[in-house]
């Protein structure tokens, strides 16, 4: 027996945000009960909505700058330049 207390080490699930003990049955246990595959599909359904909304607003950004480059550009050719003062107070609602 020893004669000093050794700790034991943890596991952290990042699913379910707990630690358990850091041992097969233990892991196994606990990655078989209904809380943690509760939170896993939780998990995962969060991951692919996540990168559904991502890529919509990266296509949202797309589409409004290719908008803005059209309304900034004459179809000559010729540069608009910066819009006057009185246009950007109006549409900031002054």
């Amino acid at each position: 027996m020893a004669d000093y207390w050794v700790s034991r080490d943890k596991y952290f699930c990042k699913y379910c945000k707990i630690y358990i003990a850091d041992d097969k049955p233990s892991r196994i246990h606990h990655e078989t009960g209904l809380r943690h595959k509760g939170n896993y599909e939780r998990y995962i359904r969060e991951v692919y909505r996540k990168g559904m909304t991502d890529k919509k607003d990266r296509a949202h950004e797309a589409r409004e700058l290719a908008r803005v480059e059209a309304v900034r550009f004459w179809p000559g050719g010729a540069s608009l330049g910066p819009p006057p003062w009185g246009a950007l107070l109006r549409c900031a609602g002054r």
